[in-house]
């Protein structure tokens, strides 16, 4: 090999691996920001007075409107082949209106804030997947070794935010999370150009063409199911340690274990994809998901709950490292990011918003207990449509680029 040509593949591996190591620090930081809110939000609100269906109605109708943006933004980052710009938009407005919950008081503030916040932050997770993807299936590296660091950044905020919160009140969750999303930006700037392709999509007919896919459209389905619950139990599960026993900073210690356990398996996600598919690791992350929400339900001692943290890195991790790539391959190549953000709607925007509002109104009649038998309910259900995704899409079957690395 000549000198010239040396010197080209090692510019190549140099430039390969630090793109590889700025979207490790973008989900690190990104998904601090979100452990930084959301495992104390629910706390947050109920110390600004409101109560559990007052609380479901604002974290619902947030989240509803990613219903609408998350695919939106999907459909103008394929139709303008920008979506490190959009995303950067996305990531300074979110960080932005965030620092308002500073200031505000009452339902109206609340409502207008939560609605702002959700209709940029909807961008950001689809964005950073589809970078995230395009950049594995071109590389050969496994999918889950980078989203693996959106579990660590979640993991350690969550501990974090949790002392801060009990030294220096709630408050002090929305600095943290615009400081992260501030860093992130720095980051998103340095990530190269990967030869994005402006597509002509026509956005609507290309809504239209994907839900018309069966398998793509029972996965979307499957996602509202069995998502929403995952999510709901961010917002929920501080009302349900509290109820065990637990304290504010000992809220941040259970995710600092519970997200934390997620790396194990987005890391090894591969082997699971490679001995059961795509479609097959999905519905056995499901399954305990189902058991781990009806166990939820009985009011198990704290001590158990803690001692049983792997559940989580189970049934969440191996559900974030298998179910984008199974987008990706259910949909056309011209349509990926807006498929990711249907997926994104329905399972982090409908999913989210079904799961915190009607878990707000059982917690209200029942008690919080109640709200887990909800979830496990609807987990249960959404197992179906993998289950018929399993038995008749042979891609699902399979290990795709990015996740069999």
């Amino acid at each position: 090999m000549s000198l010239a040509k040396t010197q080209e593949v090692g510019r190549a591996a140099v430039s390969w691996r630090g793109t590889y190591l700025r979207l490790n620090a973008l989900f690190l930081g990104l998904f601090f920001a979100f452990g930084a809110v959301y495992p104390l939000l629910s706390r947050f609100l109920e110390a600004k007075g409101f109560s559990g269906t007052e609380i479901g109605v604002l974290t619902a109708v947030g989240s509803f409107v990613a219903i609408v943006a998350q695919p939106a933004w999907g459909m103008i980052c394929d139709a303008t082949g920008q979506p490190r710009r959009v995303l950067i938009v996305a990531l300074v407005t979110s960080g932005t209106i965030a620092l308002g919950f500073l200031a505000a008081d009452g339902f109206a503030a609340m409502l207008a804030l939560l609605v702002g916040l959700h209709l940029f932050q909807s961008a950001i997770v689809p964005i950073s997947d589809s970078l995230a993807l395009r950049f594995a299936r071109r590389s050969g590296v496994a999918y889950g070794n980078i989203r693996l660091w959106g579990a660590v950044g979640f993991a350690s905020a969550a501990f974090v935010a949790g002392k801060a919160a009990e030294a220096f009140g709630l408050g002090v969750l929305f600095p943290l999370y615009t400081a992260a999303l501030i860093a992130s930006v720095w980051i998103v700037r340095r990530l190269p150009d990967q030869g994005e392709e402006t597509q002509q999509v026509r956005l609507w007919r290309g809504l239209r063409d994907l839900l018309r896919l069966p398998p793509y459209a029972f996965f979307v389905l499957s996602a509202f199911l069995v998502f929403g619950p995952i999510n709901g139990n961010n917002l929920y599960f501080g009302l349900l340690f509290q109820a065990l026993g637990g304290s504010v900073a000992s809220i941040g210690l259970a995710f600092l274990l519970f997200a934390g356990s997620e790396v194990i398996f987005l890391r090894t996600a591969d082997w699971f994809v490679r001995r059961w598919g795509l479609a097959g690791t999905l519905l056995l992350a499901s399954a305990v998901s189902a058991g781990r929400w009806l166990w939820y339900a009985t009011a198990p001692p704290l001590w158990a709950v803690l001692a049983l943290f792997l559940l989580q890195g189970f049934s969440v991790g191996l559900y974030l490292a298998a179910a984008p790539p199974l987008v990706r391959e259910l949909a056309p190549r011209n349509l990926q990011a807006t498929a990711l953000g249907i997926f994104a709607a329905f399972g982090h925007g409908l999913g989210t918003v079904a799961s915190n509002f009607l878990g707000g109104l059982v917690m209200d009649r029942y008690s919080i207990f109640g709200t887990y038998v909800l979830f496990g309910g609807l987990t249960l259900l959404g197992m179906l449509p993998i289950l018929w995704i399993a038995r008749r899409s042979g891609a699902a079957r399979r290990p795709v680029d990015g996740i069999d690395a």
